[in-house]
């Protein structure tokens, strides 16, 4: 176009491998929820599984925990 130095990027023109290289970068940063609800149901399954984790490290019998929960709701 012309221009020199402070627009050239403006101008820039990526071939098609570049612009598949930038995406295959970026595509693992991206998530698309379609509704709050989903949102909501993918961040309830992140925190159970953050228990579940966390009840395995410390050796914790996740089926006595739901026992005694119960019983105290119970009651």
């Amino acid at each position: 176009m012309g221009h020199k130095e402070y627009l050239d990027q403006a101008y820039r023109r990526f071939t098609v491998e570049q612009l598949v290289e930038q995406y295959l970068k970026a595509i693992r940063h991206v998530a698309i929820m379609s509704t709050p609800i989903e949102e909501e149901k993918v961040r309830k399954e992140a925190a159970l599984e953050a228990i579940r984790r966390f009840v395995e490290v410390f050796g914790i019998d996740p089926l006595r925990i739901k026992i005694t929960w119960l019983k105290q709701k119970t009651f």
